[in-house]
């Protein structure tokens, strides 16, 4: 069904597809983590990457390129001939010449040269210092997001509560809250939480409640340490083609 333009699907349509995500979500529980520990990886990755090029930077700059963007807000009058920027990127210098002279000696004449090319250095590195302080400071926030979330998201049941209210725009009871943090990972929280970005609100809703009441049908152990099994039932490990059949849910068993 087609409503102003936006495709609407059934109720049993609807339905059918929750039950599938649930499965998936169910058999791939505590087996798919490696993909969090990367994509962590990969932000500190980045984070460095950034601190490396304004490293890099500097040193090409002979150390000027750090105090660059503080100097450029501090300076008062463009027009002095002592603005920073002269003193890093000068357009006129002093250079020295080599040349034969008529009796075959070489001989040394001081000249003023003029350097055009720093005019368009000068706001390109100033530009780029800006820039540079935007991505580290993203960056920087990104990562200790990520690690505040690692941290909390099992020990706050409201945080997790108010993560996916937020994205959903939904309500969450605590109850489910709770069933769902204790019957997964970090990996399996944070591929809910991007799972509620791309769906509607009340879609996950309802998916969060029906996962809810199948981790607690289903007992699945969890260990604080020491726990380094890929899956809580290493029969579905080897099946990957699951369906009514391979994967029944218990309240289905108890239908049938």
């Amino acid at each position: 069904m087609t409503v102003n333009g936006t495709t609407v699907p059934s109720k049993l349509s609807l339905e059918n597809r929750l039950n599938t995500i649930r499965k998936d979500i169910i058999l791939r529980l505590r087996i798919s983590r490696t993909w969090s520990t990367w994509l962590v990886a990969m932000e500190v990755v980045n984070l460095l990457h950034v601190m490396l090029q304004i490293w890099l930077i500097n040193i090409f700059l002979n150390g000027n390129f750090l105090c660059l963007g503080p100097w450029v807000m501090s300076v008062q009058n463009w027009n002095n001939i002592a603005d920073p920027l002269e003193t890093v990127f000068p357009k006129v210098t002093k250079c020295l010449f080599h040349k034969y002279g008529p009796s075959g000696s070489i001989q040394q004449h001081d000249a003023l040269c003029v350097m055009a090319l720093n005019i368009i250095h000068e706001k390109i590195y100033t530009v780029l210092w800006f820039w540079l302080l935007f991505l580290f400071i993203a960056s920087l926030l990104a990562v200790i997001w990520r690690v505040v979330s690692y941290f909390v998201y099992r020990r706050s049941t409201r945080f997790t509560e108010m993560m996916f209210r937020q994205v959903a725009g939904s309500k969450f009871s605590p109850t489910n809250v709770i069933r769902v943090v204790n019957g997964c990972q970090f990996a399996d929280w944070l591929f809910l939480y991007y799972l509620s970005k791309n769906m509607q609100g009340f879609v996950f809703q309802e998916l969060f409640i029906r996962l809810a009441e199948e981790l607690e049908k289903r007992d699945m152990p969890f260990k604080q340490e020491g726990y380094e099994e890929k899956g809580a039932e290493p029969v579905l490990l080897s099946r990957m083609d699951y369906d009514d059949e391979t994967l029944p849910l218990k309240d289905e068993k108890k239908a049938s």
